[in-house]
């Protein structure tokens, strides 16, 4: 994994190395940039007025660079496929998110994909991976409908997410609403905690964007209840289905 000691004890080299990987080649002021946008990172225990007291997640091997800065970068050094699997390869949470932003997809085999989300832990990480590349890809379809029904935490969250960003671009033909709610109905409960977070984000934008279903996804919410135990940040809307699926139409008016 690459760390910030090793990027920092390389700042005077003409050849930047994170974990044996040689980024030298054009793009190597993105190291600077990235120690230069770091921050604070929370540890493991979280106390304030707001929030209460409960765990988050370990830390994972970054810098603490928030998503805007990442973008910030990704927008100056433009698609650079070869960069990006270099990036990608430190094994450094935030190299591998800016690495989603600079891939060509149409330049990754499905083969490919499967090997990088097969050893992902990081929900953030797969989140972005799916948006900024796995979309737009000609095998989407093929890996939500392989994904969706994963044992595996963070590869059926990937499933999900695609059938996420499915609905929210409109491309929903084929789609069977009504069998997708009765899955969710079965499968949530069970489900490992970030999968079951993208379930029930696929119930809420079902419910959002299709008026015919709006009643019935405020329905199975009430069903399943507050099985999200996490507590609501002040100003932020709650996960739960119903409270979700209004505040979203009420923005929508």
């Amino acid at each position: 994994m690459g760390t910030l000691t090793q990027l920092q004890a390389n700042t005077s080299l003409d050849t930047w190395q994170v974990a044996g990987q040689d980024l030298s080649a054009g793009n190597r002021e993105w190291v600077p940039q990235l120690i230069d946008m770091m921050l604070p990172k929370i540890e493991t225990v979280v106390e304030s007025e707001n929030y209460g007291r409960y765990q988050v997640e370990p830390l994972e091997s970054g810098f603490g660079v928030t998503l805007g800065n990442l973008r910030a970068l990704a927008k100056k050094l433009k698609t650079d496929h070869a960069l990006a699997l270099q990036l990608w390869a430190t094994g450094n949470a935030d190299a591998m998110i800016l690495a989603t932003m600079l891939m060509a997809p149409a330049q990754l085999s499905i083969k490919q994909i499967e090997g990088m989300v097969k050893p992902l832990t990081y929900y953030r990480l797969i989140d972005e991976l799916v948006d900024n590349v796995l979309v737009k890809t000609a095998f989407a379809d093929e890996l939500r409908v392989r994904w969706m029904d994963s044992p595996r935490e963070m590869i059926g969250r990937a499933g999900w997410n695609l059938l996420v960003a499915r609905i929210l671009s409109g491309g929903t033909g084929g789609l069977d609403f009504d069998a997708l709610l009765a899955k969710i109905e079965v499968e949530i409960l069970s489900a490992p905690k970030r999968k079951q977070d993208a379930m029930n984000h696929c119930l809420v934008e079902i419910g959002v964007h299709f008026p015919e279903f709006t009643q019935k996804c405020i329905a199975l919410g009430e069903r399943l209840g507050r099985f999200d135990k996490t507590p609501v940040p002040k100003g932020c809307v709650s996960s739960y289905a119903p409270e979700w699926i209004a505040a979203a139409l009420k923005r929508r008016k």
